[in-house]
């Protein structure tokens, strides 16, 4: 069995309160396709290439990396159900890098015990607007 079989539908826990489950990725695992080969067909498609070989393929990925070319790893798709404290979540999603849905309080209760409080707090710096000071 495909190691990222056994990983599907187990939650593995994140520091004291937060969680995380692989739902679904594609390629499935099932489908005996590697993530890999789904970057190389996709890169490669202008070309009407498919894979030259394992060397040429993690050639061609690695020289995708290096020059950031990184559409063709767009292919490979995870998804994940993440339990996270609020903070965590804005600061995660602020920088736009997936598409997500979120527990809504107008359709449902929330939990009133479920929050963060930091255990230290930080000033903001004096000289950096994006840092903390200390």
């Amino acid at each position: 069995m495909d190691e990222r079989q056994t990983l599907i539908g187990k939650r593995i826990g994140v520091l004291d309160r937060g969680w995380l489950e692989l739902i679904d990725a594609m390629p499935h695992p099932a489908s005996g396709v590697s993530a890999d080969s789904v970057v190389v067909a996709s890169a490669r498609v202008s070309l009407l290439g498919e894979s030259k070989g394992e060397e040429a393929d993690r050639k061609l990925i690695h020289y995708l990396m290096r020059h950031r070319h990184t559409t063709p790893f767009e292919h490979v798709v995870m998804t994940f159900r993440v339990h996270a404290p609020l903070v965590v979540w804005w600061q995660w999603v602020r920088h736009r890098t997936a598409s997500y849905n979120l527990m809504s309080g107008r359709y449902i209760e929330l939990p009133e015990d479920d929050y963060y409080v930091p255990t230290e707090w930080r000033l903001q710096a004096k000289h950096n607007r994006q840092a903390s000071q200390g």
